[in-house]
């Protein structure tokens, strides 16, 4: 099943993040000077590219907010489907029409597993692992596989408080978003500035001084 993994890199770039890094570790590398200076840049580098790892990559960034938009959509779309007296391969198949392009490939495998007759809650469990967004309305259909129930009055529901969750996540997303442009800069373009040209003028100065 397809999941949302986090990949190394920033901002979804193994490169973005070794480039960062480099150029960290150069700078104090330059600004410490010798063989001293040279460890310290690396080792700080090697700290860098670590932080940077661990963040998620765009990619899977972007696949767990496509699901968050979907997840409204694909609740109604359930909830319509049992409603017609639909199974649940019926859903899966109307679950991946509606889809974005990002989500379709794991409702695919989801609606191929059950076309070969895995167990319809088990396929729910692992498409939920895979993408956590759409969990509240795999649950539902989980509990109504292992119950033998109907859920479609708990979907309409579920839909329209899921489209209030989105709502509120795209605004909170453009929030963010002025703020993580900020993250860079902040992180390495500041102290690079500092340590390239801040530093040295301070040091031409106070030798300055000292010559009086």
């Amino acid at each position: 099943m397809m999941s949302a993994t986090t990949e190394t890199g920033w901002l979804g770039s193994r490169r973005s993040a070794v480039l960062a890094s480099l150029t960290l570790a150069a700078a104090i590398a330059l600004w410490w000077g010798g063989l001293s200076g040279a460890a310290i840049g690396a080792g700080c580098g090697m700290l860098g590219f670590t932080a940077l790892s661990r963040l998620p990559s765009a990619s899977a960034v972007l696949l767990l907010e496509s699901a968050t938009t979907d997840a409204p959509m694909l609740a109604a779309a359930a909830a319509a489907v049992l409603t017609s007296g639909g199974s649940e391969r019926d859903i899966a198949g109307v679950m991946v029409a509606l889809s974005s392009t990002r989500v379709q490939p794991s409702l695919m495998e989801a609606q191929a597993a059950i076309g070969v007759g895995t167990n319809p809650a088990r396929v729910w469990r692992d498409l939920a692992i895979a993408l956590p967004p759409l969990a509240p309305v795999l649950d539902v259909l989980i509990h109504a596989a292992d119950r033998g129930v109907t859920a479609a009055r708990a979907l309409e529901s579920l839909a329209t408080i899921l489209a209030v969750e989105a709502r509120r996540a795209r605004t909170a997303k453009l929030r963010r978003a002025g703020v993580q442009a900020l993250i860079p800069l902040a992180l390495f373009g500041l102290p690079a500035f500092v340590i390239l040209t801040v530093v040295p003028l301070v040091a031409a100065y106070a030798s300055t001084l000292s010559l009086w």
